[in-house]
């Protein structure tokens, strides 16, 4: 499978998107951010950020969840007090998101399996980090 991903913006809503599609690796999601940040695809201020993995499949090994909270942690300008939702249907998508949601980080993250959710979860301002 080759990876794609491809960015949009609902500037309405302030909601930063990723769709991914194709067999990731930490590298490809790492890569992903480094190219939108690089690029300035992120509108400033946005706090809402939504990886549809629908259609694709996440190769995990044993440090990648270290690998993705570092990155999120050395990026605070844009990941602090952020939401980011991964929606998913695939079981072994949902492992390190899971993982990830039980600890206290600086941002939320969470997993769905359907986009409505996950749009309602990155609007809510009332629930705490």
């Amino acid at each position: 499978m080759n990876t794609k991903c491809k960015y949009e913006i609902d500037s309405t809503n302030g909601i930063f998107y990723k769709r991914y599609n194709g067999l990731l690796k930490i590298e490809d999601i790492i890569k992903s951010w480094d190219e939108a940040i690089a690029e300035n695809l992120i509108p400033k201020n946005s706090k809402r950020f939504i990886i549809d993995c629908i259609e694709g499949l996440i190769s995990y090994i044993a440090n990648d969840r270290e690998i993705i909270e570092n990155y999120y942690k050395n990026h605070p300008q844009i990941f602090d007090r952020a939401r980011i939702a991964i929606v998913t249907i695939k079981p072994q998508n949902i492992i390190m998101p899971m993982l990830m949601k039980c600890e206290r980080k600086p941002y939320s993250l969470a997993p769905f399996s359907t986009m409505k959710a996950a749009i309602e979860w990155v609007m809510n301002e009332n629930e705490a980090f």
